[in-house]
């Protein structure tokens, strides 16, 4: 079911995000939902109902596996990303520490 079926109100967070946010095609709220990107509840009837337990920033690593790891989702992604250069930033404190002559920690 489309949500914006749920929030049928033309003054509804819904319609208010929508307007604001851009998301890809593959992220679109009227197609996924809410929930499944940010953990919130949908049919909640007030605000801060529907903001319990909300991920604000999906695809962060302290708590991708609640958002992006779903399965369904992307979670066979979560170990690569987790460790790839990006987040650890092993290659930059490499070449830092190289620069500035000191031994790596094993």
């Amino acid at each position: 079911m489309l949500l914006s079926s749920l929030y049928q109100l033309k003054n509804s967070a819904l319609v208010f995000i929508l307007k604001i946010v851009v998301c890809s095609t593959f992220h679109n709220p009227e197609e996924i939902g809410c929930t499944s990107c940010h953990a919130c509840n949908a049919s909640a009837k007030t605000k801060e109902k529907a903001h319990q337990n909300l991920e604000a920033y999906p695809g962060r690593m302290q708590t991708v596996e609640q958002s992006c790891g779903q399965s369904g989702c992307h979670a066979e992604l979560i170990p690569l990303v987790k460790n790839s250069l990006m987040n650890t930033l092993d290659g930059m404190l490499s070449s830092t520490r190289r620069v500035f002559g000191e031994k790596q920690k094993k």
